[in-house]
């Protein structure tokens, strides 16, 4: 798995790279880049602004990451998905 300058990361890797505290910057911009933009996309279509996007966005991070860390996260659907 390489770590810096992250470009594209099976669900697998990246679960593997949340679990490493070393990673967890690299980890939490690619997610970033891979899906906020989808969620911001979701969330203005229905009411939301780019504000409440971000907010939200950073709420679910927070939490997957500890589902992640807590080993509570079971893998039922993928990251984008679950996200």
């Amino acid at each position: 798995m390489k770590v810096k300058g992250i470009n594209n990361l099976s669900d697998t890797e990246l679960l593997k790279s949340l679990q490493q505290q070393s990673h967890m910057d690299a980890s939490i911009n690619y997610m970033y880049r891979e899906y906020f933009s989808g969620l911001a996309w979701f969330i203005i279509n229905n009411g939301g602004n780019r504000q409440d996007a971000k907010d939200i966005f950073q709420e679910v991070l927070v939490s997957f990451i500890y589902l992640v860390k807590e080993d509570k996260f079971r893998g039922e659907a993928s990251v984008k998905t679950f996200l």
